[in-house]
């Protein structure tokens, strides 16, 4: 899945209404859980993840737009 999917797809599951709040409120739990999850990518850079951080690293940036 690309970068700018899985960034929609994440909001997407979090937002539990349609109001601009609930869409702001989901974009900043999407970046807690996309931040952790970088965090242990790098934490295991050494070892292959089949290209994990910089996937990661592209949805972080999604979000961001969103």
């Amino acid at each position: 899945m690309k970068a700018t999917e899985k960034a929609k797809e994440l909001v997407d599951h979090l937002t539990m209404d349609n109001t601009r709040q609930a869409e702001r409120n989901a974009i900043k739990c999407a970046l807690i859980a996309v931040n952790e999850l970088i965090e242990q990518c790098r934490k295991y850079i050494g070892l292959d993840f089949g290209g994990a951080y910089d996937y990661w690293s592209n949805v972080k940036k999604e979000i961001e737009k969103l």
